[in-house]
């Protein structure tokens, strides 16, 4: 009985994970994101960008090892980002 409801919760989580990536992916959600962090130069954040700042604003002071495992990946790519 157990293992039918993780199954099923694993199958609901794959499910959102899909439709949020299919929501990244769409051009409303393209738009609405620029107009949303677009800075006083005109230039806008990129999604990693944002993910970075929404965790720093989480997290706190941090290093950037345990930011980039909070956000599952790996540190020079994160350093770079930020």
């Amino acid at each position: 009985m157990y293992s039918r409801v993780v199954a099923d919760d694993d199958r609901s989580l794959d499910q959102i994970i899909l439709t949020l990536r299919r929501l990244r992916r769409s051009v409303r959600w393209q738009s609405m994101h620029r107009d949303a962090y677009r800075m006083r130069d005109g230039q806008a954040l990129s999604v990693a960008q944002v993910d970075a700042l929404e965790a720093l604003l989480s997290l706190g002071a941090t290093s950037i090892k345990d930011l980039a495992a909070y956000l599952l990946v790996d540190a020079a790519n994160l350093s770079r980002t930020v």
